[in-house]
């Protein structure tokens, strides 16, 4: 797996951020998770032209699922072991499906 960031993101600078949409649902990113201070493996759900919807595991294997800025999201590579099966299973529920047409 790819390594952590190590920035915070007030510290990133803006040349190194991509604007929302330019994530596609399903993209595996690094989401900026304020309660715990740290970068969490996670994937986006959806993207308005100011933030995306992003589901993250947070430490100790908790789950969160927030709309983000831009500077508080970044592309990751590698998946996870643990947030991206690779056994076909998903380990949450997508949340799209729970969203009233």
């Amino acid at each position: 797996m790819s390594p952590l960031p190590v920035v915070s993101p007030v510290q990133r600078r803006s040349d190194e951020i991509a604007a929302s949409y330019a994530y596609e649902p399903g993209a595996l990113v690094w989401v900026w998770a304020p309660r715990d201070a740290q970068w969490c493996p996670g994937r986006i759900e959806n993207r308005s032209a100011v933030a995306v919807l992003a589901t993250y595991r947070r430490p100790g294997g908790a789950t969160g699922v927030d709309s983000v800025l831009p500077r508080d999201v970044m592309a990751r590579t590698d998946p996870d072991p643990i947030f991206d099966r690779v056994d076909g299973a998903l380990p949450l529920r997508s949340v799209a499906s729970t969203v009233p047409a």
